[in-house]
């Protein structure tokens, strides 16, 4: 298991209201940052890229809304900044509340069978298996946020809330997340990026109730 020893660490402790974006791939899948994305985190207080950016310039353009803190995604993009962008980091934000993030693959193994079973549409096992790695691999968090799935997905268990954005290179099933902590409390909204500009939500808030 990694430790906070080998990892870098981010304090934005007046961070309450969080962007949360992965797979933007820009310029390989998207030719820039879908628009509503500016919309959605206009008022957010950090903004996490959660990998496969592709370039510089889709940070650049985040930067201007809030800070940004960016992890490497298995993108050959990705390892191409200068800087190098970390593997992963954790962010300590507002009321306590303590998050990793990296894009959730280890090997080109890993990235063969996760590939290979997208394409055989076992989302829900693949999306078990990438939260497996996570527990297995990362240091003990209030949040783990990854990306590299490419579709939305939660799963709470042991006080330990792990979250994807899903994909936000697309405008078919493409989407990004807007979370808002509280003391004690997470919530978590995703927005799908629909092509026509207008602003969708999907639902109500995912509200997590944390023992901090």
């Amino acid at each position: 298991m990694t430790t906070d020893s080998q990892i870098p660490v981010f304090h934005h402790p007046e961070a309450g209201r969080i962007g949360l974006i992965a797979d933007t791939h820009v310029p390989d899948r998207a030719a820039a940052v879908h628009g509503n994305v500016f919309k959605l985190f206009k008022n957010a207080d950090l903004i996490l890229h959660a990998g496969d950016i592709s370039s510089p310039p889709v940070l650049d353009s985040l930067n201007r809304l809030a800070p940004v803190i960016a992890v490497r995604g298995n993108n050959r993009g990705d390892r191409q900044f200068s800087p190098p962008l970390p593997e992963m980091c954790r962010i300590r934000i507002a009321h306590g509340f303590d998050i990793v993030m990296w894009h959730g693959m280890r090997t080109p193994w890993h990235r063969f069978t996760d590939a290979l079973l997208g394409r055989s549409g076992f989302f829900n096992y693949i999306a078990k298996r990438m939260v497996r790695r996570c527990r297995d691999t990362l240091p003990q968090s209030d949040i783990v946020f990854f990306g590299h799935l490419h579709w939305p997905y939660f799963h709470f268990t042991d006080d330990r809330l792990f979250v994807n954005p899903g994909r936000a290179f697309s405008n078919q099933h493409s989407s990004c997340a807007v979370m808002e902590v509280e003391k004690g409390t997470v919530k978590i909204k995703i927005h799908p990026l629909v092509p026509s500009g207008l602003i969708r939500e999907s639902g109500e808030w995912h509200v997590f109730r944390m023992d901090k």
